[in-house]
């Protein structure tokens, strides 16, 4: 009986040896490669897509509160320009890009016992925005967020006054992945969720508080050239 586990381990410490000369032969998986791409350096392109908004005002009259909300959807486009630094896998950028659109909106009915009418417009709006993506092999997912400059516009009319809403600031926050193509160009695909935040009105007529808000969504893709 000794014997044979003495046979039995002289067989496994055998086939351990056999097993890890074969295993040391054996290839190494790589841990993901850098894109070869080099993403350093300025670009500029242009971009089209679409977008849908959200527009809310409380209306605040002798104690009693109402709302008026608009929502609306359009096509939008414009031009995007910006600077890369990339560290390693790490690409870091600045962004900035302007875009016209579509997108309008009106309302009707009544509130606090008398009719009234609203309309709501966004001609155009602009942002600069940081970046920070990961240049992985062919392709760089991203993510993004920074300042909105835009003329984000509504009016209405009730018998008590004329309602005036401007807002030009707001925030953006998003993603987006961008892939090489041909040399030095790029394509891309973005998200961005915008919101102006919640901002007061001017009304003309009686002792009427308003504050209004924008939530606006937009998807576009892009092409970009690399200097």
């Amino acid at each position: 009986m000794i014997r044979l586990f003495g046979f039995i381990a002289v067989g496994v410490v055998a086939g351990g040896l056999a097993f890890g000369a074969q295993a040391a032969d054996l290839p190494v998986k790589a841990p993901p490669m850098a894109s070869a791409y080099n993403w350093t350096g300025f670009y500029a392109g242009g971009n089209l897509g679409g977008g849908w908004a959200k527009r809310s005002t409380d209306i605040t009259q002798g104690g009693a509160a109402g709302n008026v909300t608009m929502n609306s959807s359009g096509l939008l486009g414009g031009i995007q320009a910006g600077y890369n630094w990339q560290s390693g896998i790490v690409v870091w950028g600045l962004e900035s890009d302007i875009q016209l659109t579509s997108l309008k909106s009106s309302a009707s009915g009544v509130m606090f016992g008398n009719p009234f009418s609203a309309s709501a417009k966004l001609p155009y709006f602009g942002t600069l925005r940081g970046r920070v993506g990961a240049a992985l092999n062919g392709w760089m997912p991203y993510i993004t967020g920074g300042a909105v400059y835009g003329y984000f516009h509504g009016d209405g009319t009730t018998p008590a006054g004329t309602l005036g809403s401007t807002a030009w600031g707001a925030w953006t926050v998003g993603a987006g992945v961008e892939v090489p193509w041909m040399n030095r160009w790029t394509w891309k695909a973005e998200y961005l969720y915008i919101d102006t935040g919640s901002h007061s009105d001017s009304f003309n007529g009686g002792a009427t508080l308003t504050s209004s808000r924008v939530k606006l969504n937009v998807l576009r893709a892009g092409l970009n050239y690399h200097f």
